[in-house]
Order: C-alpha cells, then structure tokens, then sequence
C-alpha cells in the first residue's frame, strides 16, 4: 500500500474527494496545501472531519495549510489526528477558518510553531482543541530545548496553541485576528 504522501502531492490542487489509508506512514511537507475548496468528503470522513490513520507518524510542515475545510452541508470541519503521530510541523493546519475541532492524538510529542496559526470557523466560533493526553505538556522558544515551561492544556489549549480568527460581528468582514499566548512556541511532551 500507499506508505507516503511525498512533498507538493497534491499542492494547490483542487481535490473535491479523497481518503487517507491506513497504510500511510508520513504526510510530508506542502502535500495538500492550498487545495481548492474541499468537499465534506475529505479524508476518512465522519460527517465533516478530516481522520488522520493510526498508521501515520509525522504530519509535515504545511501538510494542509490553507487547505481550505469547508462544506455548505457542516458548519464547519473538524480533524482527528490518529494516534500513530507523534510530530505536527509548522504550520501543519494552519489557515483553516472553517477548522472548528481538533483531536490531537495520545502520541504526539511534537508540535512545532504555528501549527494550528489562524484557525478558527469564520462562522460560529473559534477552533477548540482536545489533547487525548494533556499531561505533561511543556513549551520552549529553542528547537533543541529538552525541556521548558509547562503548560496546562485541561481546558483545550484554545489560546494558547493557536492564534485565531474573532468574530466581532455578522459577517465575515467584521473578523478580527489574534495570537496565541505560545502560537510560536515548540511544544514538546516527555
């Protein structure tokens, strides 16, 4: 089976459908990025959310930046990232304003700067983020940290983790845009 996405795949392609196998080891960088509008069909999808297979290790950076989640049948989408992974990198899922949900898996150790930067549905509210495991969570500003400032990530790292899109009105146009408090950070799990 299919073991890797490699490098633009799929990059400013207009995919409408499409399932990620569980034989995947490695979503790599860029490889859907700035996809055309996609369809409430994207990944192993359950009503709107984007699964990332158990198989999968490391998500790239910019693997589905701007990538565009949205469906006029769902509010907005929401993604699953499976347990197998153990690094998100930068800018993984950012600039998403139609990403609402996000499950980050038991396993992850990783996430590197602006990963989940200006999420958030340009609709309803902001994004919300769940840690399978929110223990032992820490954040550093150095690549190479091997440890750093902890951070509490029981009340879903909304805040913290991104920056995003505000609705100040009712309508797109009256959106406003803010910074996490470690939007930039490496955070990193022993």
């Amino acid at each position: 089976g299919l073991l890797r996405i490699g490098k633009n795949m799929f990059r400013s392609t207009s995919l409408f459908r499409f399932n990620l196998p569980d034989t995947i080891l490695e979503i790599d960088d860029y490889a859907f990025a700035y996809l055309g509008t996609v369809s409430s069909q994207i990944g192993s999808v359950d009503r709107g959310t984007l699964v990332v297979p158990d198989s999968v290790v490391r998500i790239g950076h910019y693997a589905f930046y701007d990538a565009d989640f949205y469906s006029s049948g769902y509010a907005s989408y929401g993604v699953t990232i499976g347990s197998g992974v153990v690094e998100i990198g930068r800018y993984a899922f950012a600039n998403n304003m139609d990403l609402h949900n996000v499950t980050i898996g038991k396993n992850v150790k990783r996430i590197f700067p602006y990963a989940f930067n200006k999420n958030g549905s340009r609709r309803y509210s902001n994004c919300r983020y769940t840690f399978e495991d929110p223990n032992g969570w820490w954040v550093s500003q150095d690549e190479n940290a091997t440890s750093g400032m902890s951070v509490d990530v029981t009340a879903g790292g909304q805040g913290l983790i991104d920056g995003q899109y505000k609705q100040t009105g009712l309508t797109w146009q009256n959106v406003t845009y803010y910074n996490g408090t470690y939007v930039n950070y490496y955070w990193n799990r022993n």
